[in-house]
């Protein structure tokens, strides 16, 4: 009985993981779709939710981050997505976004120093398309 109750707890267990975690991409989706209707107070209490729970999720911290800064929030935009980068320090996508945030913030010096790396190695290149390659490649030439 004791091995048959061991078994049925850890299938519980696993059940409950995958429910939460069906559970949080709720909250992520519902706070894109918020995002994407402009109700971005809406969209930014679902998306803390999931980034809090999940800080490794980066579209969730992503869309968390752009809900912010569509809100005139840039300071909390910022900070979402640097809590991000902190913990998932290889995720170029995300230090795209950051640069492309600190230079639409005006900080051209700091948006410049995030794009170098990501223009610098071919590997790392293919997270910025062309367009952004250009943008990055103006940035930086501006700022020297």
């Amino acid at each position: 009985i004791l091995k048959m109750l061991n078994t049925v707890l850890m299938n519980l267990s696993e059940y409950q993981k995958n429910l939460a975690d069906k559970y949080l991409s709720v909250y992520k989706n519902l706070g894109n779709l918020f995002k994407h209707k402009g109700e971005y107070e809406k969209a930014i209490q679902k998306l803390e939710t999931a980034v809090l729970r999940r800080p490794h999720d980066y579209p969730a911290a992503y869309y968390l981050s752009m809900a912010y800064w569509k809100l005139g929030d840039y300071p909390a935009a910022e900070k979402s997505l640097a809590l991000f980068i902190k913990n998932n320090r290889a995720n170029k996508k995300a230090i795209k976004e950051m640069a492309f945030l600190q230079f639409h913030r005006g900080d051209i010096i700091k948006s410049a120093e995030m794009l170098s790396p990501l223009l610098a190695e071919p590997s790392k290149i293919k997270v910025l398309s062309t367009g952004e390659q250009s943008l990055a490649k103006a940035i930086i030439d501006f700022e020297q």
